[in-house]
């Protein structure tokens, strides 16, 4: 039995039941689907396109909550959104499904984004870049989400002529299984990256509350930082290797001979322009995919500590504590909010490239 189209829960502005169409037919069945409403409705839908979303996941991650995430991020980004399944073990004849979201806009008029999904076996894949060209709408911009826990430069030519078709890229290092690997890969990716191509890490989004903090306890006495120690949760590698590779490439601290590993830490020594920064990354073996604290230890007589510590609500504490606050606020809480806030940022964030190429040369020292 072919499996069917994702699944999508339904609610007052939730996906239309999914129609099965041939693949030359989905631009058709799209316009039949938006063109004609009900009897006594306007016959007419508008629809509501910002950018093309490509997104690609495997089996049954494109059920259930990434089903969710799509309705969330269409009504948060009306997007024309092209759901791409790969499944292990059934027929890699391209399959095809098209849905509408709709809602009902003022004076009672239908305002519809559409999704198209289209699901293959493993030898199928290589013929969806054809088949996704031509489904684009060529004067909105192109974003990639790859949803996978393997970094996309592992999808080899099938990412790569996906990739070719999309003005920003998208992907989420905390689902990584080997978040090391991941992190040299994608970084050695990126260096040859063009620059007029927005690329962004979820986890790095994840961190802007970090940062913020970080910034503001730190504040003019930056340099003076002789130590850093950062402690993270399962799958949270990255974001640790992410905010040391933010302060370094933000601080000019250059790495300095290889780091010492363990199965649940690593030490290095980085060089700053005012001398020699110990830097420290530790994982706790249970808790949330995130930063649990990052302190730092500055230069002085006598010296001054202070650390960042994450709170159970997903904000961010300074202690000690600082005049004006010292509570930042939460990170988005899931990935539709963060994709959704993400895609009108065509560029990226400048900062996340160079914390990317720092992060990466940590990494060539961490296994797992």
């Amino acid at each position: 039995m072919t499996p069917g189209p994702p699944q999508a829960p339904g609610s007052d502005a939730g996906w239309s039941g999914a129609r099965p169409v041939d693949v030359g037919a989905i631009e058709r069945e799209l316009a039949a689907q938006l063109g004609a409403g009900a009897p006594g409705q306007d016959p007419v839908a508008t629809r509501a396109r910002m950018s093309n979303l490509l997104v690609f996941a495997t089996g049954a991650s494109a059920d259930g909550p990434l089903a969710e995430s799509l309705a969330a991020i269409s009504e948060r980004h009306p997007s024309r959104i092209i759901l791409l399944v790969g499944d292990e073990g059934i027929d890699p004849e391209p399959r095809a499904w098209v849905s509408a979201l709709c809602r009902t806009g003022d004076g009672g008029r239908r305002i519809c984004s559409e999704q198209v999904s289209i699901r293959t076996g493993r030898e199928g894949l290589q013929r969806l870049p054809s088949i996704v060209r031509p489904l684009l709408v060529g004067d909105l911009p192109t974003a990639l989400w790859w949803t996978l826990p393997t970094p996309p430069v592992q999808g080899g030519d099938f990412f790569t002529e996906l990739s070719s078709m999309a003005r920003r890229i998208l992907w989420d290092s905390t689902d990584w299984v080997d978040e090391a690997g991941g992190l040299r890969s994608v970084g050695r990716w990126a260096q040859g990256m063009d620059r007029r191509v927005g690329l962004g890490d979820l986890a790095w989004v994840r961190l802007v509350p970090w940062r913020l903090a970080v910034a503001r306890a730190l504040g003019a006495a930056a340099p003076a930082v002789r130590s850093v120690r950062v402690v993270h949760g399962p799958h949270a590698l990255a974001q640790a290797l992410l905010l040391v590779g933010w302060l370094a490439s933000r601080l000019g601290w250059r790495r300095r001979g290889h780091g010492e590993t363990t199965a649940s830490s690593a030490r290095w020594g980085l060089e700053a322009p005012t001398g020699v920064v110990t830097i420290e990354v530790l994982r706790v073996a249970d808790g949330p995919a995130s930063l649990v604290e990052a302190s730092f230890v500055l230069e002085g007589d006598p010296a001054r500590a202070i650390s960042v510590r994450g709170e159970s609500d997903g904000r961010v504490r300074i202690d000690p504590p600082l005049p004006g606050g010292s509570l930042m606020p939460a990170a988005p809480a899931g990935p539709a909010e963060i994709v959704a806030r993400e895609l009108p940022d065509l560029d990226g964030d400048p900062q996340f490239r160079e914390a990317l190429a720092v992060a990466r040369s940590l990494s060539e020292d961490v296994s797992g």
